[in-house]
């Protein structure tokens, strides 16, 4: 067969294709309302951009629990780790916009990981937002030896003598939290970046004076007296979670962590609107509630358009911030 016939069988094909995808027994979304009206009427693949048994991972498992209740049908979570949540990212990108495909991410992947490093992600455009779920709250805490019980006492001794103090990653959240801070109270640090987790058995052992993380890990050191939570980065801290807030004490810090939905690009509005209301009734459910006063998370619903803006919002700040740090690819 030649060149041109071959052409002229695949354009066909294709059209075939079109057409069948277009015809009204179609049970495409995009391309039939009516599809759209039923959904959902099969699985829902959730895919986490984190190993399984990781904070982001717990969380989502939860909330799809709480889906399935909602929308009548199985969620099916699947793990998709590695390259700081973009090869997660990237899979969702492929995925159909039919909505049997959605994705569950935190802001820094979403945000801030993909302008240090070549990827096929590139920002909240590249994906479709569903829904904030939870904010992701952040402590810095010390070794009690230091002396140091407040905000006010960390301000005195980092302007005294040299503090070191532990950050997880070079861009992370509270990285970002700790530079934010910093400027506001013009005071400087010995910043020691670690991986995620590395900078509490330091701080432990008096390596670090200071560090800052997620309230979850270093809790049993709280309890035991081998630290003590000193600020927190957020409005108000969760409930059980004894620990003064920076506005409280005159430091205006913006920068905070979020966990959400994603899809991708192009599934239709009335899908889009179903999974909207059910991640909503997830996010305000008892066992979602009760999950996040165990894990001293914070609840925080937001619509698709806002979470949106968020995102691209807090792009602008990491961009800000990863300039005048002098990170980048």
């Amino acid at each position: 067969m030649d060149t041109p016939a071959r052409i002229r069988i695949a354009a066909a094909a294709l059209a075939t294709a079109v057409l069948a995808a277009c015809a009204p027994g179609s049970t495409d979304p995009v391309a039939d309302p009516a599809a759209a009206a039923d959904y959902p009427q099969q699985d829902i693949t959730l895919t986490v951009v984190y190993p399984a048994g990781s904070a982001p991972d717990s969380t989502a498992r939860t909330l799809a629990g709480e889906l399935e209740k909602t929308l009548g049908t199985e969620v099916v979570v699947v793990n998709a780790e590695g390259g700081n949540g973009m090869v997660g990212l990237a899979q969702i990108m492929g995925e159909p916009a039919d909505g049997y495909h959605i994705g569950f991410a935190a802001s820094p992947p979403l945000t801030t990981s993909w302008q240090l490093i070549e990827t096929s992600f590139r920002g909240p455009d590249s994906i479709q937002a569903l829904a904030q779920t939870n904010e992701v709250p952040s402590v810095l805490f010390v070794n009690p030896q230091s002396g140091i019980t407040t905000i006010e006492q960390f301000v005195a001794a980092a302007k005294q003598r040299p503090l070191k103090v532990g950050v997880p990653g070079a861009a992370s959240v509270q990285r970002f939290q700790l530079e934010e801070f910093l400027a506001a109270a013009g005071i400087t640090v010995e910043q020691v970046i670690t991986d995620a987790g590395q900078q509490v058995l330091p701080t432990v052992n008096g390596t670090l004076d200071a560090a800052i993380a997620q309230p979850a890990p270093i809790l049993q050191y709280v309890q035991k007296g081998d630290l003590a939570m000193v600020g927190y980065f957020g409005d108000r801290p969760p409930e059980g979670l004894d620990v003064t807030p920076f506005a409280e004490a005159g430091y205006d810090i913006t920068w905070a962590g979020f966990e959400g939905f994603i899809a991708p690009k192009g599934v239709p509005d009335p899908i889009l609107d179903r999974l909207d209301t059910a991640i909503e009734e997830a996010v305000h459910s008892a066992a979602f509630t009760e999950y996040t006063t165990t894990t001293h998370g914070v609840p925080a619903y937001v619509e698709r358009t806002a979470f949106q803006e968020r995102m691209v919002n807090d792009v602008q700040i990491a961009k800000e911030t990863i300039a005048r740090l002098g990170l980048g690819t």
